[in-house]
């Protein structure tokens, strides 16, 4: 199974982050960084950063995204599409291939009935010898967020309820040294931020593999969010190539 550029099908609540501690906290508005075609953006000083197409998925000029921005959309339905930058140049151990895991939650403007964590993964992984395929969004029965942190919190890492079929969720990519459960903890978004508006919250996470290019000129990792009535869009992601912690970007859509 081959997937399209991901899509954030999920609703969610409101994270209490540290750089927007109150509800009257300033965001900017997109705008102040743009990076106009791909030697532009994609390069080794931008790397890790998320990037916000707002002229759609094929677009050339990139949005550079701060810690908290605004986007304003006509109506209450809109795709707002991304892409992260991954320019790297890998070294030996390094293998030939990596992924990115990206964590994703809206603020709905309503209660949600059902509070499932999704998974998604794309193709060309590999699980204790045998190939695992692509798939996704699913949805994960009985599996709330904070059940999902707290699998991946802890000594004993037991993933056994994050599987689709006989399709393990975590994996390692084909070529690839570094496995999506390496760090487990890295997986873990507090579970306290979202207090008492859990009802509106559904977890999105997905694993995105990619192959080294030549010169580190990896292509980036799009994705988009399909919004609907939402109020704001969280974005969490890294990476093994990373050295950093994970990244996180709020998005306020107006």
């Amino acid at each position: 199974m081959t997937l399209r550029p991901s899509h954030l099908t999920v609703a969610a609540a409101l994270f209490l982050l540290p750089w927007v501690s109150s509800a009257r906290a300033e965001c900017a508005a997109i705008g102040s960084n743009i990076q106009n075609g791909d030697d532009r953006f994609f390069t080794p000083a931008l790397s890790g950063r998320l990037a916000y197409l707002k002229d759609g998925p094929d677009s050339k000029t990139y949005y550079v995204l701060d810690d908290c921005n605004e986007i304003y959309i006509d109506g209450p339905r809109a795709t707002l599409n991304f892409t992260i930058n991954n320019v790297f140049v890998p070294k030996g151990a390094d293998g030939n291939a990596s992924y990115a895991a990206v964590q994703g939650a809206k603020v709905q403007a309503v209660t949600q009935g059902d509070v499932s964590v999704t998974l998604e993964r794309t193709d060309g992984w590999v699980r204790g010898g045998e190939k695992q395929l692509g798939f996704g969004p699913v949805a994960i029965k009985k599996m709330t967020p904070d059940r999902f942190f707290e699998i991946h919190r802890g000594d004993k890492f037991d993933d056994s309820m994050l599987r689709f079929k006989t399709w393990w969720w975590h994996a390692t990519p084909v070529d690839g040294t570094s496995s999506s459960f390496d760090n487990p903890e890295k997986w873990n978004w507090n579970a306290t931020v979202f207090g008492d508006q859990s009802d509106r919250v559904l977890l999105s996470n997905r694993l995105y593999r990619f192959s080294f290019a030549a010169k580190g000129a990896n292509g980036g990792i799009p994705f988009y969010v399909q919004v609907n009535r939402t109020e704001t869009v969280y974005i969490r992601y890294f990476a093994p190539i990373w050295a950093d912690d994970p990244q996180t970007y709020a998005i306020r859509i107006r």
